[in-house]
């Protein structure tokens, strides 16, 4: 790709320039806003945000959700939904979405109608979020905005058929990025069932291949040594469920918040991680502030098997709290290993204790008395010690792997934004170029990209409610 021959001033600092022949218009110009709501709640269809995509909502009974409906906003193809909400907050997934079908969403988010391509000004709008553009505009605590903030932010508008142009080019290389993406998860999962095998026959049967056993009432542990005991959870643990939201109030101490998709996507909890910035009372900084060793799971998700999956808090960090939908265990004898414990959430007779309990009610959430009743098996603590040095040994190779490959997807996302960025602000000219015709493919959504975008509806739902 080349740069285009010429090219003028706007006066912006991450923008000086763009190509001489486009038009350099106001977003009121190219757009307006869209506000319809679903009057006496007929459209069923319920969408969600997520990760920069319009997805339908999976489980209408599942997580927090409005009484009614009727609060909900109607959309249609072809609109561009933006969260313009909490903009202090870096760690928030994607905030535009282009619509594909027609439903309900949340009115808490901008819905925006244009008269020029939709698909371009999604990716337009996309580059713009990207590059935080949004964020100088927001006010108060939270840094929140509306449509009206932006309606005479200025947008860099190519002619009809280059814009038509830049979408197909745009498409059909999101899609071959995302098809890598794709790739690359599938393999993820491949090395995280390996890595279930060897972590499963390890806190079931322990290192000892002459062992005794004894019989058990455990499901996918009816087998254990004999010198180990059968203990339900929160005799050896403490057990803490967080309610602390995102929100940030005046009057509060300032705190890092690890939250669903830090343990979600984590197996240890490090510094490194780029924890989200919220507020907490001293009350809440009391109860909820983690400490090295404890062990965090999630305890609400939209599918069961995303319950009960834990992370390991690796080490001291100034500061962090636990963030609502997740529960602190902490170890509060000598039976108890916390790293061990660790392991045992992640084998499959845990699991399925998780899966009974969570599907046994409406919404797939775990209240104290089922996280309290689990049950572990539990060998002498020097085995508990042994069996964590030994899983990590084992797993070495499947870490190491699933490390490259999640750093590989971090880059091809990197590059999908850059070229993006490229493209519709014109520092990269694609009308020469022959495009090949492809159906758009989506990322592929996991549930940590969706929780995420789950969450921060639950929140907007909250705040409607409040308004």
């Amino acid at each position: 790709m080349m740069a285009y021959p010429e090219y003028k001033a706007t006066g912006l600092h991450w923008l000086p320039q763009i190509p001489k022949h486009w038009d350099w218009l106001f977003l009121s110009q190219i757009s307006e806003e869209q506000k319809i709501k679903n009057i006496a709640a007929k459209e069923k269809n319920v969408l969600s945000l997520s990760y920069g995509n319009i997805i339908r909502k999976k489980n209408l009974n599942g997580g927090l959700k409005p009484q009614d409906w009727a609060t909900y906003q109607i959309v249609f193809p072809g609109n561009i939904i933006l969260r313009l909400t909490d903009l202090q907050n870096d760690h928030t997934s994607l905030r535009t979405g282009l619509v594909k079908e027609q439903g309900i969403i949340t009115s808490a988010y901008t819905c925006v109608k244009t008269s020029h391509n939709s698909a371009f000004l999604h990716y337009l709008l996309h580059a713009y979020d990207i590059q935080k553009v949004f964020y100088g505009f927001g006010g108060g605590v939270r840094q929140s905005i509306g449509y009206k903030a932006l309606r005479n932010l200025c947008f860099p508008v190519p002619s009809p058929d280059e814009q038509a142009q830049i979408v197909r080019y745009l498409d059909a290389m999101t899609a071959k990025i995302n098809k890598l993406i794709r790739a690359k998860k599938k393999q993820i999962a491949l090395l995280q069932e390996q890595k279930q095998s060897i972590i499963n026959q390890a806190v079931t049967q322990g290192l000892d291949p002459n062992a005794k056993y004894q019989s058990t009432e455990v499901t996918c542990a009816s087998l254990i040594p004999s010198t180990w005991v059968v203990r339900q959870l929160g005799k050896v643990a403490t057990i803490i469920l967080s309610g602390l939201d995102k929100k940030s109030y005046d009057g509060q101490q300032k705190v890092k918040l690890c939250n669903y998709v830090d343990v979600y996507r984590n197996d240890y909890i490090t510094h490194e991680i780029n924890f989200m910035q919220a507020t907490a009372s001293v009350s809440e900084i009391r109860s909820l502030s983690l400490q090295k060793g404890d062990v965090v799971i999630t305890k609400d998700s939209e599918s069961w098997d995303d319950i009960a999956v834990p992370a390991y808090i690796a080490e001291d960090i100034a500061d962090l709290c636990c963030g609502y939908h997740l529960a602190i265990l902490r170890s509060k004898n000598a039976e108890l290993f916390s790293e061990f414990l660790f392991y045992a959430f992640q084998s499959q007779y845990v699991q399925i204790q998780h899966k009974v309990k969570a599907k046994g009610v409406t919404r797939f959430a775990l209240g104290n008395q089922p996280i309290h009743d689990t049950v572990l098996c539990l060998p002498p603590l020097d085995e508990q010690q042994a069996i964590v040095m030994y899983i990590k040994d084992q797993c070495k190779t499947q870490d190491r792997y699933i490390a490259v490959l999640n750093e590989d997807i971090a880059k091809l996302r990197e590059y999908q934004n850059s070229l993006i960025s490229a493209v519709v602000t014109g520092k990269r000219d694609v009308r020469g170029l022959t495009v090949e015709d492809v159906v758009p493919v989506a990322e592929d959504v996991t549930i940590d990209d969706e929780e995420a975008g789950e969450d921060v509806e639950e929140e907007m739902t909250e705040a409607e409610s409040e308004d």
